[in-house]
C-alpha cells in the first residue's frame, strides 16, 4: 500500500530548523462543580506528526460510508442531565464524608468543656445533616439515571457496533502508516504521563511535535476531551479551551 499521506511531506519539511527544547505541559479539566482541576497520571503521547491529518486521509480513502450518528446525539442528550446530577451528588457526598472525618478527628482531640469543641460539634452535626440529604439525592439521581440508560442502551448499542466496524475497516492501516512515517522522520512517539499535579516537563528532540491525549468527561458518560495540539513554545495547556469535546460513537470510549 502507498503511505504517501498528506502529513508526510509537511512533517518532513518541518523537521529542519527546530532544535531540542524543554516543554512544560499542564492538563486540567472541569470537575463536577465546573471548576478546572489538574488531571493526575493522564497518559500523553508526544507525536512527531499530526495524527488528525493521517486519520482524515484514511477517511477520504475509505470506500465505506460512515454510519449516521445523529440518533446517538439525541440519545446521549437524554442521558447527560441525570448522569451529571448523579456525578455531582456523588462528588458532594465524597467531600462531605472527608469533612466529617476531619471534624471527627478534631473532636477526638479537643476538650469537651471548650468553646472550640462546641463549635466543632455544631459543624459536625450540620455536615452530617447535609450528607444525609445529599445521599438521598444521590440515590434518587442514581435510580433516574439507571432507568434512562436502561431504556436508551438497546438503541445505542447497534449504532455503536456499526461505528466500531466502520472504524476498524477505515483505520486498519493507521499503525502501518505511522510506523512508516516515524521511520521517514527518524523520530518515534513518546508515551508519558502527567504527574500528581497534572504537569509534565519533557525535553523534545529536534523536529515538530504534537501532544495527543484523551480524558473522560466526569459529567458525561458518552463524551470526553480530545487533544491533538501542536507543540509551540515552552508551555502548553491542555484544557477545555484547547480540546475538542467529542462524543464517543464507537465501543472504545476513553
Amino acid at each position: 500500500m502507498n503511505f504517501r499521506l498528506p502529513a508526510l511531506g509537511l512533517a518532513l519539511a518541518a523537521l529542519a530548523g527546530c532544535g531540542p527544547r524543554e516543554t512544560v505541559i499542564r492538563v486540567a479539566i472541569r470537575d463536577p462543580d465546573g471548576r478546572l482541576a489538574p488531571v493526575a497520571r493522564l497518559p500523553l503521547v508526544l507525536l512527531p506528526y499530526d495524527r488528525d491529518s493521517i486519520l482524515s486521509a484514511l477517511v477520504q480513502r475509505s470506500p465505506l460510508r460512515r454510519p449516521d450518528t445523529r440518533p446517538l446525539d439525541t440519545l446521549f442528550a437524554s442521558i447527560r442531565a441525570p448522569f451529571a446530577a448523579l456525578t455531582l451528588a456523588t462528588d458532594h457526598s465524597r467531600r462531605l464524608h472527608d469533612t466529617l472525618g476531619v471534624l471527627r478527628s478534631q473532636l477526638d482531640t479537643t476538650s469537651r468543656a471548650s468553646a472550640h469543641y462546641r463549635s466543632l460539634y455544631l459543624a459536625f452535626a450540620t455536615a452530617a445533616d447535609s450528607l444525609a440529604a445529599i445521599d438521598r439525592r444521590m440515590e434518587e439521581a442514581g435510580r433516574e439515571a439507571a432507568a434512562i440508560i436502561k431504556r436508551a442502551h438497546p438503541r445505542i448499542d447497534p449504532i455503536r457496533q456499526a461505528m466500531t466496524r466502520w472504524e476498524d475497516s477505515t483505520f486498519h492501516s493507521y499503525g502501518t502508516a505511522v510506523n512508516h512515517l516515524s521511520t521517514q522522520l527518524g523520530q518515534k512517539p513518546l508515551a508519558l504521563e502527567t504527574g500528581a499535579d497534572g504537569r509534565l516537563a519533557v525535553r523534545l528532540p529536534k523536529g515538530r511535535w504534537w501532544v495527543y491525549a484523551r480524558a473522560p468527561d466526569p459529567a458525561d458518560p458518552n463524551a470526553g476531551w480530545y487533544w491533538n495540539v501542536p507543540v509551540r513554545g515552552d508551555s502548553i495547556s491542555l484544557d477545555p479551551a484547547t480540546a475538542e469535546h467529542r462524543p464517543c460513537y464507537s465501543l472504545r470510549c476513553p
